[in-house]
């Protein structure tokens, strides 16, 4: 195991989550979803809620909050994104229970609408 070279780079985390989070591979990594896409769509819906509230129709989407959103993540270290649910069985069922349970309701609320 001491024969394996350790990484070097001090701005290994930075380099390697700029890489994983460009727009190719954005939905590839779990990290993302966390710490890049969900925070990224709650300041497009908080902008797009701005513009209905004051009737904007010409109003255009800003991509400063989320430019922002993308740089707070890469100035996060790797092992402060490392999952707090251990890799079991049993917690892998129970997110795919709640996928399920979330595509139920999806689909009952558009079947009502």
């Amino acid at each position: 195991m001491e024969r394996i070279e350790h990484i070097r780079n001090p701005e290994f985390d930075k380099v390697l989550i700029d890489n994983a989070s460009c727009w190719y591979c954005v939905s590839h990594q779990a990290e993302n979803a966390k710490y890049f896409l969900t925070p990224a769509a709650k300041a497009l819906v908080a902008q797009i809620r701005g513009y209905l509230a004051r009737d904007d129709r010409a109003a255009s989407l800003d991509s400063a909050p989320i430019q922002a959103v993308r740089r707070s993540m890469l100035a996060t270290r790797l092992d402060a994104m490392r999952p707090t649910e251990s890799r079991t069985e049993e917690n892998g069922r129970t997110v795919l229970l709640s996928f399920g349970r979330l595509a139920d309701e999806i689909v009952t609320r558009q079947s009502h609408e």
